[in-house]
C-alpha cells in the first residue's frame, strides 16, 4: 500500500472548501462570554412530587474570573427567579466550596437589576467583578416538572390500580437550564455537590453514592439526601432523580469491585436478565479494553416507563432509559445490547468531554466504533446489522449535509440538534479511519488521549495527533478525513472491466443531491474528490487486496474474465459502486449459485442497496434489478432484504393504480413465498425470534401481496390474539396478526379494538399508535372515514394523531381516495389546527400521485375560492412543495414505467420453469390471468 506522506496529501487529494468562504454565522451569538468561569456547584433541590409538581432549590456557584466585567451571564429557562434570590459574595481564593457557612469569609458584591434574554435562555446579571477574583454566586430559583422528557421532567405508572409518579433528568445538550440556573455549555466544566430534599416513602439518586441522609427539622417525614462531590464534568452530564423504585443488585465488576444495580418499577424487576448480563461483561471488558478502572465509585440503571423521545443517557454513575427498551420482553435483543453497551463505553470516555457542540460528531462515533468492534468478546451478536444501519442513515443524509462546523454550529438548540444529526456519518468516517491504522493503533490511540487529558476536551485536532503519534507512519489522518467530513455528498466509484486485457478500471465521480431530483444521473466537472482505501475481491480468489483511489483512475489486473470482481467488500469506505452490465450478470450468477456465501452478507447488502438506488435513477436496467433481486428468495438473513424491502414498498406506492401491479405482486409473491414457508415452519411455528422485525416484515409483506396461506393464518389466529390483546407485550402487538387480522374480521372487531384504544392513557403514545395502526388496515370505507373523522373530533383527544392516521389510511391500497377527500375537504380546518406543529398532509398525498386528473387536482387547491386570503397565502409554499413531488412521480413513470414493465415480462419469460414451479405451490387467486396481462400492454400503449 502506498503511504501517503502529510505534505503529499494535501497535493495529492483535492478539495474544495469553499462553500464555508460564504458562511457569515456569528458563532459567538449564543455562547457565553468567558469573562466568568465556574469552578464547584452546590446545588440543594426539593422536589414534591406530591403537591402540583413543583421543585424549588439553591444554587451556590464558586466561579474565578479572567477579565473585569459589569455583567454575569449564565443560563437559565422555565424557572422563576426573583431579584432577592440573587447574592453575590467575593471570597477568598483558598474558599472551601463545600462550606456551607460564607458569611465568616466573603464581601458581598453590589447587585444592580437581572433580566432574562428568552432568546439565547440567558440570565444576566448587573454586577461589577474584578479579574483574578473568586466569587459565590448564589440562586434560589422555582421551577414546575415538565412532561417533555427534556431538563427535569416527570413520569408516572400504573400498579394495581393505583398511579406512582416519579422525576428524571435530562440535561443532554442544553437542557440542565430547565432544572437549575448554570453555566450550559461543555466547555464550562465544574464539579458538583448535590443535595436532594424528598420525602420518606421516595429514594432520591444522582451520579455519586449518597454519604449522608438528614431528617428535616421543618418537614416532618421529609429528608435530605447528600451525595458525595463530583469529578469534574459539563453541566449535561449531571443526573438525579427521585422514585420509588426498587432495586437488583446485577454484580460488581472491576478492580475496585463496582457495584451494577437496575432500579425499577417493583412489577418489572425480574425482566432485566439480560440487560444485567450484558452490563456485568461489557463493563468488564471495557476496564480491559481502556486499560483503566471504572472513574466513579458504582453505577445506577433507572428503567422509566412511560416516556416519550427519550433516549437513553450517557450521564456518569446513573445512567436512564426507557423501560421498554432494556426489559428482557424486547425481542429485538441486540437492541438491549447496543444500548447497554454504548453508555457503558461513554463512562470511560467521560473522562475527556467536548469544548464545543461542532465536535458533537466525534463524541457520538468513538463509543460505535469500539462497540462494533468489543461486543462480539461479550456476546454472539450481528455486527453487520450495526454498521449496515448506520451506512444506510449516512447515505440517506449526506447527499444533502456535512459534519457542521464551528461556523455553523452557533449555540442555538437548533444548530446543536442538527449537530446531533450527523452522528452515523461520523461513525462511519471513524470506522473508515480506523480500517486505515488498524484497530490495535486506534485503541492505544485513544488510551493514550484520555489519560493525557482526564478532566479536559475532546477536540477532533488534538486526537488525531494522538492517533498518528501511535500510528508512527507520517500519515496525516486529519488531511485523509478532511476529503469525507467538510463537504456534503459522497462518490459513486464506477468499475469498468475490461476482459480480454484482464483489467479493470477504477473512477469516482461525485453523487450529488440532483440525481435524486432529475431522475438521471450526471456527471459534473472535478469539483470534489475523496480519498478511499478500500479492499477487492473476485470469485476463486479468497485473499483481499487494497486498491487506492485518487483523482486519477485506479487499475487492478489479472482478473480471470468468466468470474465476478466485487470493489469495498468490507465496507472500508462509505461509497456506493457501479459495475458494467457484464459484471453485474456475473454477481447475479454467482448469488445464485451454491456458492452465493462467497460474497459476504454485508456486501450483498450493499449490493441490494446500491442496485435499486441505480435502477431508479437509470444507472443501471430494470431488467437487471428483477433478475438480480430474485436471488433474495433463497437468501435466509435480514440485511440484504432491509434494503430491498424498502425500495419494493417505494415500487408498490409508484404501480398501486395501474395494471402492471398485478404482475409485480406476483413478483414479489415469488420472492416471499420461501422466506414465508421458513418463518411458518420453523421450530415451535413461531414467527417470533432475535430477528423480530425481519420475520414481521417479510410475514406483513407476504399478506399484502396476496399470499393466501399468509391471510389464513392472520384470520385464523387473531380471534385468540384480540382476546388476550390486553396482556400482549408492546412488541408482540406490532404483529402482523393484529393488522390483517383487523383487515379480514368483521366490523364489531373493528369497533371493540376502537374501544380498547379509547382506553389507553393518552400517554400511551406507541400503544396508541399500534391500535391506530391496525384499525387503518380494514378494507371498510366506511370505518375508514370514521377512523379519519376520529382525529378531527376534539372530545375524542385523539387530535395529535391525525397526521398519522392520515398517512397510514394512505398506505391501505383501498385508502387513497378516502385520504384526498378528507383533505381537500378539510384542508384549512387541520392546518390551522395543526399551526403548532409539522404537519405533512400535503406531501403524504403527493407521495401517491402519479395520474395527471389527481396531479390537476391538487394545483386547483390554489384557486379554492373557499379559502380565506391569508390561508391561501400561507398553504402556497407547501402546495408547490406537493406538486413538485407529484411532477417527480409523473417524470418516474414516464422515464421508467414501460421500463419495468418491460423487466417484469422478461423476468417471467426468463424464469418461466421456476415460475411454473412456484406457482403450483399456491391457491388459485394467487395466479395473474394472461388477459390481465394482455390489459396492461394495451393500457401502456395507449398510455
Amino acid at each position: 500500500m502506498t503511504i501517503i506522506s502529510k505534505p503529499m496529501f494535501s497535493y495529492f487529494c483535492y478539495l474544495q472548501l469553499s462553500v464555508f468562504q460564504f458562511l457569515f454565522i456569528n458563532s459567538n451569538f449564543y455562547k457565553l462570554p468567558t469573562s466568568v468561569m465556574p469552578q464547584h456547584y452546590n446545588l440543594k433541590i426539593l422536589v414534591d412530587l406530591d403537591n402540583e409538581f413543583k421543585f424549588s432549590g439553591t444554587v451556590d456557584i464558586n466561579v474565578k474570573t479572567n477579565e473585569r466585567t459589569s455583567e454575569i451571564i449564565l443560563h437559565s429557562k422555565s424557572l422563576r427567579i426573583q431579584q432577592d434570590d440573587i447574592n453575590i459574595k467575593e471570597t477568598m481564593e483558598w474558599f472551601d466550596p463545600n462550606l456551607e457557612l460564607l458569611s465568616n469569609f466573603t464581601n458581598n458584591i453590589e447587585i444592580g437589576e437581572f433580566r432574562f434574554d428568552d432568546d439565547k435562555e440567558f440570565l444576566i446579571i448587573d454586577a461589577f467583578v474584578d479579574s483574578g477574583k473568586t466569587y459565590i454566586i448564589s440562586i434560589h430559583f422555582e421551577g414546575e416538572l415538565n412532561r417533555n422528557s427534556r431538563g427535569f421532567y416527570r413520569s408516572s405508572y400504573i400498579e394495581n390500580g393505583e398511579k406512582f409518579w416519579l422525576a428524571a433528568t435530562e440535561f443532554e445538550p442544553t437542557f440542565a437550564r430547565m432544572a437549575f440556573p448554570c453555566f450550559d455549555e461543555p466547555s464550562f466544566k465544574s464539579t458538583f455537590s448535590i443535595k436532594i430534599g424528598r420525602l420518606g416513602n421516595y429514594n432520591s439518586f444522582s451520579n455519586m453514592p449518597i454519604s449522608e441522609i438528614k431528617a428535616m427539622e421543618d418537614r416532618n417525614g421529609w429528608y435530605w439526601d447528600i451525595f458525595e462531590k463530583t469529578p469534574k464534568m459539563p453541566t449535561y452530564a449531571v443526573a438525579f432523580a427521585i422514585s420509588d423504585f426498587q432495586f437488583i443488585h446485577v454484580g460488581d465488576f472491576g478492580i475496585k469491585n463496582v457495584p451494577i444495580r437496575v432500579w425499577s418499577r417493583n412489577g418489572t424487576l425480574h425482566q432485566y436478565k439480560i440487560a444485567s448480563e450484558v452490563a456485568l461483561k461489557i463493563y468488564s471488558q471495557l476496564e480491559d479494553y481502556f486499560s483503566s478502572h471504572y472513574p466513579l465509585p458504582k453505577i445506577d440503571f433507572m428503567a422509566i416507563p412511560n416516556v416519550q423521545e427519550l433516549g437513553a443517557s450517557e450521564t456518569w454513575g446513573l445512567l436512564t432509559f426507557q423501560e421498554y427498551d432494556i426489559v428482557d420482553t424486547n425481542p429485538v435483543k441486540d437492541e438491549i445490547l447496543i444500548i447497554i453497551s454504548h453508555q457503558a463505553v461513554h463512562q470511560w470516555l467521560n473522562l475527556v468531554t467536548i469544548k464545543w457542540w461542532d465536535q458533537i460528531w466525534l463524541k457520538k462515533s468513538l463509543p460505535n466504533v469500539i462497540i462494533e468492534t468489543e461486543l462480539d468478546k461479550v456476546k454472539t451478536w450481528d455486527s453487520n446489522t450495526f454498521l449496515s444501519m448506520n451506512l444506510f442513515n449516512y447515505f440517506k443524509r449526506d447527499h444533502t449535509h456535512s459534519i457542521p462546523t464551528r461556523k455553523n454550529v452557533d449555540g442555538s438548540l437548533k444548530s446543536i440538534l442538527k449537530a446531533y444529526d450527523h452522528s452515523e456519518k461520523g461513525t462511519v468516517l471513524m470506522r473508515m479511519l480506523t480500517n486505515l491504522i488498524g484497530l490495535t493503533t486506534f485503541r492505544n490511540g485513544l488510551v493514550h488521549y484520555l489519560n493525557e487529558n482526564r478532566f479536559g476536551d475532546l477536540d477532533e485536532e488534538n486526537f488525531l495527533s494522538a492517533l498518528e503519534k501511535i500510528d508512527g507512519r507520517n500519515i496525516s489522518l486529519r488531511a485523509f478525513l478532511e476529503t469525507w467530513l467538510y463537504e456534503s455528498g459522497y462518490p459513486l466509484v464506477e468499475v469498468n472491466r475490461n476482459y480480454e486485457s484482464r483489467t479493470a478500471s477504477i473512477s469516482q465521480t461525485e453523487f450529488f443531491e440532483k440525481n435524486f431530483v432529475q431522475l438521471d444521473f450526471e456527471r459534473r466537472g472535478i469539483i470534489k474528490k475523496w480519498w478511499i482505501e478500500m479492499s477487492f475481491l473476485y470469485r476463486g480468489m479468497q485473499k483481499k487486496m487494497k486498491a487506492e483511489c485518487s483523482n486519477e483512475k485506479s487499475n487492478i489486473t489479472g482478473i480471470p474474465p468468466d468470474v465476478y470482481l466485487l470493489v469495498n467488500v468490507d465496507m472500508e469506505a462509505p461509497i456506493r459502486v457501479n459495475y458494467d452490465d457484464r459484471n453485474w450478470k456475473l454477481i447475479t450468477d454467482g448469488l445464485k449459485s451454491e456458492d452465493f456465501g462467497a460474497i459476504p452478507v454485508l456486501a450483498r447488502n450493499r449490493l441490494v442497496d446500491d442496485v435499486c438506488l441505480f435502477a431508479q435513477m437509470g444507472l443501471v436496467k430494470y431488467e437487471l434489478f428483477f433478475n438480480f433481486l430474485s436471488y433474495l428468495k433463497d437468501e435466509i438473513l435480514e440485511l440484504p432484504w432491509q434494503s430491498a424491502l424498502t425500495q419494493f414498498e417505494s415500487l408498490d406506492i409508484q404501480l398501486r393504480q395501474y395494471p402492471i401491479h398485478s404482475i409485480f405482486e406476483k413478483y414479489m409473491r415469488f420472492l416471499l413465498y420461501s422466506q414465508f414457508e421458513r418463518l411458518r415452519t420453523r421450530k415451535n411455528n413461531s414467527v417470533f425470534d432475535e430477528y423480530y422485525d425481519h420475520s414481521n416484515a417479510i410475514m406483513s409483506d407476504s399478506c399484502k401481496f396476496g399470499i393466501k396461506k399468509c391471510l389464513d393464518i392472520a384470520s385464523k389466529k387473531f380471534p385468540n390474539f384480540f382476546s388476550n390483546i390486553r396482556r400482549q407485550s408492546l412488541y408482540t402487538m406490532r404483529d402482523f396478526i393484529f393488522n390483517y387480522g383487523i383487515q379480514r374480521s368483521n366490523s364489531k372487531y373493528w369497533e371493540d379494538t376502537l374501544k380498547l384504544m379509547k382506553q389507553l392513557e393518552s400517554k400511551q403514545v406507541k400503544q396508541i399508535k399500534i391500535y391506530l395502526s391496525a384499525l387503518s388496515f380494514t378494507k371498510d370505507i366506511k370505518l375508514l372515514e370514521k377512523l379519519m373523522n376520529l382525529t378531527m373530533n376534539s372530545d375524542e383527544n385523539f387530535e395529535e394523531y391525525d397526521n398519522f392516521v392520515f398517512r397510514k389510511i394512505l398506505e391501505n391500497k383501498n385508502g387513497f381516495k378516502v385520504a384526498k377527500e378528507f383533505l381537500f375537504s378539510n384542508l384549512e380546518t387541520l392546518y390551522q389546527k395543526n399551526v403548532s406543529r409539522e404537519n405533512t398532509f400535503l406531501k403524504d398525498l403527493a407521495n401517491y400521485i402519479s395520474k395527471y386528473e389527481d396531479y390537476e387536482e391538487l394545483k386547483n387547491l390554489m384557486n379554492n375560492e373557499n379559502f380565506n386570503v391569508k390561508f391561501r397565502e400561507d398553504i402556497s409554499s407547501q402546495i408547490f412543495e406537493a406538486t413538485q413531488i407529484v411532477e417527480m412521480n409523473i417524470k418516474w413513470h414516464k422515464k421508467r414505467y414501460h421500463e419495468v414493465e418491460r423487466g417484469l415480462h422478461s423476468f417471467f419469460k426468463t424464469h418461466e420453469a421456476n415460475v411454473k414451479s412456484f406457482s403450483k405451490k399456491l391457491y388459485l387467486n394467487n395466479f395473474i390471468p394472461f388477459n390481465v396481462i394482455v390489459v396492461s400492454i394495451l393500457f401502456n400503449r395507449l398510455n
